[in-house]
């Protein structure tokens, strides 16, 4: 029987709760479970739920939350719950990583009932290791579990998605987020009565995301405004006449990897909030402006057709600079170009 307290801990949700205590209950986890949502939206608590109501050895409720399993479990100090993931400096994950899952799956678990693989990333699988580890999926051994985390799950072969069933995580809402962060973290709370200006802020860099919220408020939303000014400079620039002043502002901002990138994903969230403060009769919640006249009124520097192109040069832009290999100031100095030239 499902312990329906133990769940309080992931929020919002509903659906995945259900879920996990619906197989708690019928006594029929699957092998392979595909856990999916963008990051920081709760995926690593599921997993962990799952892997407790799997292997707790608890004499009522599952997971009870306190017995030597599910201690071990939640510290993360539990030799039969093995993580696989990218390895440093890798872009993927190539099979024989799953050839090291294959070399230990059928050794006994050290002090669990069972043994459970967690695959973080299990999107940056290649073909070769997503067929290795479907033949595990194919003829599991007894007493073993596999719960795939992934950002983009439509990245996985369709034979490995049609073998695990898909728990999707939910991004929340400002209103939904607002409630949950003040409720449950003493800082939020402070920062949005004693700053709310820089609380909104983050709420907006988060996009949805709690755990992305969580960790922008411990550093009290200093790199959050940092970034939101330097998006700000190079909006304003960008609508301007002065081109030395555009590529001034976006080339300050590429000093580091992760600010610069950063930078293109809050341009984005403008971008996306001045496309619709100009196509939509009610403009849906916004991601970067405080308000919608304030989107309107820097939209109105550009026509619809440059704000759409705008907006795909920056997600085209963000998915290149993911790639570690690529040069950050020729790559900076190319993206002014490109944008300048599309405004």
């Amino acid at each position: 029987m499902a312990n329906r307290s133990a769940y309080d801990c992931l929020l919002g949700n509903e659906g995945i709760k259900t879920a996990l205590m619906g197989f708690t209950d019928r006594k029929a986890f699957p092998h392979a479970l595909l856990i999916s949502g963008p990051a920081g939206s709760g995926k690593t608590t599921v997993a962990k739920l799952a892997a407790r109501a799997i292997a707790c050895q608890g004499s009522g409720a599952r997971p009870c939350l306190t017995c030597e399993a599910c201690r071990k479990i939640g510290a993360d100090l539990s030799p039969d719950v093995i993580t696989v993931g990218l390895e440093e400096d890798r872009r993927t994950i190539g099979v024989e990583a799953v050839r090291r899952i294959r070399d230990t799956v059928y050794m006994k678990p050290n002090d669990l009932p069972v043994k459970i693989y967690l695959l973080r990333d299990a999107e940056k699988m290649t073909p070769p290791a997503q067929n290795a580890l479907l033949k595990l999926f194919e003829e599991p051994p007894a007493g073993v579990y596999f719960l795939l985390m992934a950002a983009e799950p439509s990245a996985l072969l369709p034979t490995v998605r049609s073998r695990a069933p898909e728990l999707r995580t939910e991004l929340f809402d400002h209103r939904t987020m607002t409630a949950y962060l003040t409720e449950n973290s003493k800082k939020a709370a402070l920062l949005s009565q004693n700053d709310p200006a820089a609380f909104q802020r983050i709420l907006h860099a988060a996009a949805g995301s709690y755990g992305r919220a969580l960790s922008l408020i411990e550093s009290r939303g200093k790199k959050t405004a940092k970034g939101f000014t330097a998006a700000e400079a190079v909006l304003a620039a960008l609508s301007g006449s002065d081109k030395g002043a555009f590529f001034l502002a976006v080339l300050s901002a590429a000093s580091e990897r992760e600010p610069f990138l950063e930078l293109l994903r809050l341009l984005q969230a403008a971008l996306r909030d001045m496309t619709a403060a100009r196509r939509c009769e009610t403009v849906p919640e916004l991601l970067f402006f405080p308000d919608t006249a304030s989107a309107a009124a820097l939209s109105a520097s550009f026509t619809l057709p440059a704000l759409l192109k705008l907006f795909a040069e920056t997600e085209r832009l963000s998915g290149q600079l993911s790639d570690t290999n690529v040069n950050l100031r020729t790559a900076a100095v190319t993206a002014a170009s490109r944008l300048w030239e599309l405004k």
